[in-house]
């Protein structure tokens, strides 16, 4: 994250108070959202939501429920916290990524998904290459046993 996530107005995940920027210490719990839970904390800011959203999301969480946000608004804070689009593969991405792994090596489907880790894409390239690595690894396991009879 090189830049610096500036907003008028956030809210704290655990209790509800207001803050100036999502991801730093609450004033009142001290509470500084870590780990996935940054996501969260972007998204209860006003980079993502207007000022009426934010005012039901305040009242929701000083009331103790729990937020269950939808997954359009889960991509748009992701895409504003990594500075990337929430963006899928084509079909063509797909197949040119099964490709490559099957017949170059799996490692450029993992790198695909370290790259687009945070978003739909990078679920995607594992659920492709997972399975292809896998074969690549058998594939090996037997070479090697063919090799020492």
């Amino acid at each position: 994250m090189g830049r610096r996530l500036v907003e008028r107005r956030a809210i704290c995940l655990r209790c509800g108070d207001d803050k100036d920027v999502a991801l730093v210490r609450c004033r009142r719990c001290g509470h500084q959202p870590s780990g996935e839970e940054r996501e969260l904390a972007v998204l209860c800011s006003a980079l993502v939501l207007d000022p009426s959203q934010l005012t039901e999301v305040q009242h929701r969480l000083r009331r103790g429920e729990a937020l269950k946000p939808s997954v359009t608004l889960l991509n748009r804070a992701r895409a504003v916290l990594y500075g990337e689009p929430a963006r899928s593969l084509s079909r063509k991405e797909l197949g040119l990524l099964a490709l490559a792994n099957g017949v170059v090596t799996p490692l450029l489907g993992w790198a695909v998904w370290w790259r687009y880790r945070h978003v739909p894409a990078g679920r995607q390239a594992a659920l492709i290459t997972a399975p292809i690595h896998a074969l690549w690894v058998l594939l090996w396991v037997l070479f090697r046993i063919s090799l020492s009879r």
